[in-house]
């Protein structure tokens, strides 16, 4: 049967159209880099004061260990601060932060293997100290452990922290960090996909801060 002209001018206009769109969008999209992504936004904070409970609201306010995850994380999707759970436990068995990292969840703070760490892992500082509004998260060499500090991985095993020791966040050695403050281990999540959080508030995002004059340690 002879194909009518309409039939082939159709036929070109979607042949044209295929080509445009596969132009426009690849067939295969690479994953952004979440964790190079988290760890940029999260430098943006190095020399903030550190303040239990803050979350940048106002220009002297500063911000605290897990505020500094949750301000790394806001860009990436639309989830505030509010949907995130505060407690280790909740947040480690929903896998809001991601999934434990194996060989480092846990690990002690002598053995661990730094080169198991990757940019932008969400690692928990563990110590024997009971917490007594949530249960222990893990345990080492059979004793239990608590979260009592939070921080991202950088690089070369430094990571980057609302640091209560000495009032601001800072960028540094990790193990030295460790030893130094007496934390028996880590326990480590990765966010191969991004942050999950189980439910997802959008709010007014925190505001980034003054540049700051501070230098970054190691």
């Amino acid at each position: 049967m002879p194909v009518s002209q309409e039939a082939l001018t159709v036929t070109r206009r979607v042949l044209v159209l295929v080509v445009i769109v596969g132009l426009a969008s690849p067939a295969v999209a690479l994953p952004p880099d979440i964790g190079a992504r988290v760890v940029l936004a999260a430098r943006e904070l190095v020399g903030v004061k550190y303040r239990l409970g803050g979350r940048l609201r106002g220009r002297s306010e500063g911000i605290d260990c897990q505020g500094l995850i949750f301000y790394s994380l806001q860009g990436i999707n639309r989830c505030g601060y509010r949907s995130y759970s505060l407690n280790p436990t909740e947040s480690v068995a929903w896998r809001e932060l991601g999934s434990p990292v194996a060989g480092l969840a846990p690990a002690s703070t002598l053995s661990f293997d730094r080169s198991l760490l990757r940019p932008g892992d969400v690692i928990f500082l563990l110590a024997p100290s009971r917490n007594p509004r949530e249960p222990a998260l893990t345990t080492l060499d059979g004793t239990p452990q608590w979260v009592w500090h939070t921080g991202l991985s950088t690089d070369g095993g430094a990571w980057l922290h609302a640091d209560y020791t000495t009032g601001y966040v800072r960028e540094e050695d990790l193990r030295g960090f460790l030893v130094k403050n007496g934390y028996a281990g880590v326990f480590v999540l990765r966010m191969d996909k991004g942050p999950a959080p189980r439910r997802c508030k959008p709010h007014a995002p925190m505001k980034r801060p003054p540049t700051s004059s501070a230098t970054r340690t190691r």
